[in-house]
Parts: structure tokens; sequence; C-alpha cells
């Protein structure tokens, strides 16, 4: 964030020069409050900082499944299935190359 305000600083004192753009009664200051944070809402600052889940990689198959989860192959529509960890990702095969399977992001199980 305060990379973002310093670049906006300099936009604007180099490009805008002279003009009111500058004059804080009429804009306001430039810089963020230093409570920025506090006033924006819980999911704006869960959104941005994400949910605190690991970043994790992709899986080509034959492979063993790195976490136990629900993991899903772009290969293949409706994919998704549930791996043990240590289970090797099989391979779809078809027109598509090499089989990868991802994390899904829903974790939940199927409802039926």
């Amino acid at each position: 964030m305060l990379r973002i305000q310093e670049n906006i600083r300099i936009t604007v004192e180099d490009a805008w020069d002279g003009d009111d753009i500058l004059d804080t009664d009429l804009t306001g200051p430039i810089d963020c409050p230093p409570n920025w944070k506090d006033e924006l809402p819980a999911e704006v600052i869960a959104t941005t900082q994400g949910s605190g889940s690991k970043p994790r990689p992709n899986v080509p198959a034959g492979l063993p499944c790195p976490e136990a989860g629900w993991w899903l192959t772009p290969a293949n529509a409706n994919s998704r299935r549930y791996f043990r960890q240590g289970e090797v990702m099989p391979a779809l095969g078809g027109d598509y190359g090499q089989t990868f399977w991802q994390w899904a992001p829903d974790q939940a199980a199927p409802t039926i």
C-alpha cells in the first residue's frame, strides 16, 4: 500500500505540478490514513491478504498426492475427487495432454 501511495504522490507531483489537484483543501491528503485497515470491512481485508491457506503446487499424473483433500484437473470436466496423501494421481489420457491435478478451492464433500 505504501508503494502505491508513493507512486501516486510522484505521479501527481511530476505530472500535475501547479494544479489544484495538490490543494489538500480541495482534494484531501494523498496519503492513506495510518489506520486505513481499521476502516475496511473484515471481508475485504481477508480477500486482499488471502485466507491464510498455503499455496499448493499442481501435481502431474503418476506422482503421489502431497496432501489429502479434493483435487481436480482441467483435463476433464467434473474431475474433482478426493485423494489420500501418498495415493498416486492418475493420468486421464485424451487429447488434452499430460494430466496435472490442482487443489480444489471447494474442499467440502459433495452433497446429494
